[in-house]
């Protein structure tokens, strides 16, 4: 199937059917036609979705103009001695081939470890247009996250910023739920920011849903969230503050802490005595501690 006319710096290697699981006749760097079913896909893949229509019209393109790119992969060797290929780039070739019941495809075959593979795997992926903007950003997580990369780095290696870096990540925030709507509804990422500041998650649903319900553009969106998000922000004032709370269901501590002490200078010989008024809205306590003979002792 692998056309010999693309343009590609080495032809394929034929390779006995007897032993194609065979590790020992496999070279690095070169082309084979490999049996399609020993291809596995990368576990690294941040894709998990692919355009049917679009993979129908690469497999359409293919069948007419055969494979003009392999693609690549990192060879594996079982226990036992059998091999298995693991994709590190052309996902969508590798579908677009099965689609058309292929039983080989042409393969690259990299000397590559298992982190180096995942990391190709994800950069590769990311300069996509194919990716939602859920994957996207999980993308950025895992090769954060795996590969010890700090945002600053990410960023200058993707030619962008960290704020923006930053701002893809936090739309991991929202729930799978209104991940799955914004996607299917076709929103923009801008959409999911703005619903992002929404941070009641019941509340956070309920307007996602409108949005989608009204067909609002990010401005209307963005207007809509803000209110919202103003009015979640009116209802904490109006709450009283977790030290108020605090303040009210503690104050028979406080006095009883008074008491001890009072009890603590009668035992030591001090007569002091106390007087609670309780006002409107607040406690009042007068303490009266006696002068010591000769001394001016003051409270």
């Amino acid at each position: 199937m692998f056309n010999k006319k693309a343009p590609v710096k080495k032809q394929t290697t034929q390779i006995k059917e007897s032993d194609k699981h065979s590790s020992l006749l496999y070279e690095k760097n070169h082309i084979y036609d490999v049996d399609i079913s020993l291809v596995i896909p990368n576990p690294m893949q941040p894709r998990k979705k692919f355009d049917d229509v679009a993979l129908a019209a690469l497999a359409d393109s293919i069948k007419k103009h055969g494979l003009l790119q392999p693609i690549s992969v990192r060879m594996i060797t079982k226990a036992n001695g059998d091999i298995y290929f693991e994709l590190i780039a052309g996902e969508r070739r590798l579908r677009a081939m099965k689609m058309l019941g292929e039983k080989e495809i042409a393969a690259r075959i990299i000397d590559m470890t298992e982190n180096e593979s995942g990391e190709m795997a994800l950069i590769e992926n990311i300069m996509r247009e194919e990716l939602n903007i859920f994957e996207y950003a999980a993308m950025l997580k895992k090769l954060i996250e795996k590969y010890e990369v700090s945002q600053e780095a990410l960023a200058e290696r993707l030619s962008t910023s960290q704020s923006n870096i930053a701002n893809k990540l936090r739309l991991l925030k929202l729930s799978p739920e209104e991940r799955e709507l914004i996607c299917e509804n076709r929103l923009t990422e801008r959409h999911a920011r703005a619903v992002l500041r929404i941070e009641s998650g019941e509340k956070r649903l309920n307007a996602l849903k409108e949005i989608i319900k009204q067909s609002m553009n990010v401005h209307e969106s963005e207007i809509y969230c803000e209110r919202i998000y103003s009015e979640e922000n009116a209802d904490k004032k109006k709450e009283p503050s977790r030290k108020t709370k605090y303040y009210i269901k503690d104050i028979r501590i406080f006095c009883n802490t008074i008491d001890k002490a009072l009890e603590s200078m009668k035992n030591a010989g001090i007569v002091a005595t106390s007087v609670k008024n309780e006002k409107e809205g607040s406690i009042e306590i007068v303490i009266t501690i006696p002068k010591a003979s000769g001394k001016t002792t003051s409270a």
